[in-house]
C-alpha cells in the first residue's frame, strides 16, 4: 500500500514534468531558423510585400515631397526574391546570437542587387510624388534641392521626372550603401535584445530540467515495481499517456476554434493588414501545433502500449502486503505414556 502512494504521488509529478517537455519543445522550435524560414515562406509574406509597401505609404503621406520619393523609390524597388535571399542568410545568424550559440552580432544586408533597378524607380517615385503637388504660386520657390515643390502650369509630371538629371539621379542612389550593417543601428546589441536571450535561455533550461526531472521520477517508479514488474509498466504508462493524452486533446480543440479566436484577435486590425496577417498566424499555428503534436502521440503511443502489455501478458499474482504466517505443529507423540 505504501508503494502505492509513493507510485501515485509519482505519477502526479511527471504529468507536469512531461506536459513541461512537451510545452517547452513546442515554444523552443520558434528560436529554431529553419522554423521561422519555413513559416515566412509558407504565409507567402515576400508576395504581400507590395501591399505592406502601400500600406507604409499611406501613413507616411504628411512627409515633405523629397522623403517621399526616397520612401517611394525604396519600396518599389523591393524585390521578393532578394528579401527572401538576405533573410534566409541573416536570420540564422540572429538566432544564433539570441540563442547565445554567437557573441556577436555579425549581421550584414547586401544591398549591391538591390540597387540595380534603383535609378529607373526613382524616375517613376518623381513622376508620381509630382502628380500629387499643388499648383505652383506666384513668388513660390518652385524646387528644393533639385527636387520640385510644386507643379508649374503646363508641366506634366512626366516632364518633371525626365528634366531632372542623370547625375543628380545617381547621386541619390549613392546616399545607399552597398552593405547594411545591423551593427552601424544597434550600438549595443546585448542591451537590445537581453529581454529576447533570456525568454529563449529560460526555455532551455525549462526543457532540459523537465527531462532530467521526468527521467529521475520514472526510474524511481521502476524501482519501486521491482517486486511485481507489471506495476512498473502500467505506472510508467499511466505517467506517460495522461500528460500527453491531454496535449493531444488540448491541440484538437485549438485546432477547432482557432478560426473564431484568429478572427476575435484581429477584428481592431487595419483590413490593409489583413493579407499579411492572416497567412502568417496560420502557418505559425500550423508550425508550432505540429512538433507538439508528434512528441505527443509518440509519448502517449509508447504509454499506452506499456498499459496495454501489463494488463495483457501472463504475470504473476500481485503479491499481498504481508506474508500469512503458517500455525506451529504440535509436537509428536512419543508415544509413551506417563507412569503412574
Amino acid at each position: 500500500m505504501k508503494h502505492k502512494c509513493l507510485a501515485s504521488f509519482l505519477v502526479f509529478l511527471l504529468f507536469f514534468t512531461i506536459a513541461g517537455i512537451i510545452g517547452f519543445y513546442q515554444v523552443q522550435k520558434l528560436s529554431s531558423a529553419n522554423l521561422l524560414i519555413k513559416i515566412l515562406n509558407e504565409s507567402g509574406i515576400y508576395n504581400n510585400l507590395d501591399s505592406l509597401g502601400n500600406i507604409l505609404e499611406q501613413s507616411n503621406r504628411d512627409q515633405s515631397p523629397q522623403s517621399k520619393i526616397y520612401f517611394l523609390a525604396l519600396a518599389k524597388n523591393i524585390d521578393p526574391n532578394w528579401v527572401r535571399s538576405q533573410v534566409e542568410v541573416n536570420l540564422p545568424l540572429l538566432m544564433d546570437y539570441l540563442n547565445s550559440r554567437n557573441s556577436n552580432l555579425d549581421i550584414t544586408f547586401d544591398l549591391r542587387k538591390y540597387k540595380e533597378n534603383l535609378p529607373e524607380n526613382f524616375r517613376e517615385a518623381i513622376a508620381e510624388t509630382a502628380s500629387d503637388l499643388p499648383p505652383c504660386q506666384e513668388g513660390q520657390p518652385q524646387t528644393q534641392d533639385n527636387f520640385p515643390t510644386c507643379l508649374s502650369a503646363g508641366v506634366t509630371p512626366e516632364q518633371i521626372s525626365t528634366q531632372i538629371s542623370a547625375a543628380d539621379i545617381q547621386s541619390l542612389v549613392n546616399e545607399v550603401h552597398d552593405t547594411y550593417k545591423l551593427s552601424e543601428v544597434v550600438k549595443n546589441p546585448d542591451k537590445t535584445f537581453s529581454q529576447a536571450k533570456l525568454i529563449l535561455k529560460i526555455l532551455n533550461i525549462g526543457f532540459i530540467a523537465s527531462v532530467i526531472l521526468s527521467i529521475i521520477f520514472l526510474g524511481l517508479l521502476a524501482i519501486l515495481g521491482l517486486s511485481y514488474w507489471p506495476a512498473i509498466l502500467r505506472w510508467i504508462g499511466f505517467a506517460l499517456a495522461l500528460p500527453a493524452g491531454l496535449n493531444l486533446a488540448m491541440d484538437g480543440i485549438w485546432q477547432l476554434v482557432q478560426g473564431s479566436i484568429q478572427d476575435q484577435f484581429i477584428k481592431g486590425f487595419n483590413p490593409d493588414y489583413l493579407p499579411i496577417i492572416n497567412p502568417l498566424i496560420g502557418s505559425l499555428s500550423r508550425n508550432l501545433l505540429k512538433p507538439g503534436f508528434i512528441i505527443s502521440g509518440i509519448i502517449f503511443g509508447v504509454g499506452l502500449v506499456l498499459i496495454i502489455i501489463s494488463y495483457a501478458i501472463p504475470h504473476p499474482p500481485e503479491p499481498e502486503g504481508q506474508t500469512k504466517q503458517t500455525p506451529s505443529s504440535s509436537p509428536p507423540d512419543s508415544g509413551l505414556s506417563e507412569a503412574k
